[in-house]
């Protein structure tokens, strides 16, 4: 069976979430993020992706994100509750 895919690979710059594009999973539970995309967010062939819930699972609500941006951001938001914690402003 042939994986059809539509896309839009130019997400609004500064938009937090965008349609950039649809896919189907395959048999195997696969899924095929279309190669303009993959180039239009720099996406490398066996680079690793997390799959996070947005809300509550069984609604269906995920994102994939680069395990270095949610490290990154865990950084950010802890070194924010110690400054907060210690009465700093940052």
């Amino acid at each position: 069976m042939k994986k059809q895919s539509k896309s839009k690979a130019k997400a609004e710059p500064g938009t937090h979430e965008s349609l950039i594009g649809i896919t189907t999973v395959g048999a195997k539970g696969q899924i095929v993020i279309p190669a303009d995309i993959r180039a239009a967010i720099g996406l490398q062939e066996g680079e690793r992706l997390m799959i996070v819930s947005k809300g509550r699972a069984e609604d269906g609500h995920f994102m994939a994100m680069r395990p270095n941006n949610v490290e990154r951001f865990v950084e950010k938001l802890s070194m924010n509750l110690l400054a907060l914690k210690s009465g700093k402003k940052k």
